[in-house]
């Protein structure tokens, strides 16, 4: 993976990834083509609630040989779902 980058919240890393061509939501996707071997986490944000430990979420910037850039969120710790297991669900 190349520069490690850090945002203050959660949103201005979305933003800045979306801008950055991270433009599809992969939780909100239910139709994907191709095969979870052609998909790579190209970065990895975490962030902590300051009281809440519900509030803890991973950003994962997933980008696909074929040109798909996008995001996918998950909670952290137990209730995390890994990448991979989540797209081999939605790919055709």
């Amino acid at each position: 993976m190349g520069q490690v980058l850090q945002y203050d919240t959660a949103a201005n890393a979305i933003e800045e990834l979306k801008s950055k061509g991270y433009a599809i939501d992969f939780n909100l996707q239910s139709n994907i083509t191709g095969h979870v071997d052609q998909f790579k986490i190209k970065a990895i944000y975490r962030y902590e609630g300051e009281t809440d430990p519900a509030d803890e979420i991973i950003i994962y910037a997933i980008e696909s040989s074929n040109g798909l850039k996008g995001t996918f969120i998950t909670g952290y710790g137990t209730s995390a779902e890994d990448p991979f297991s989540f797209l081999n669900r939605l790919i055709n």
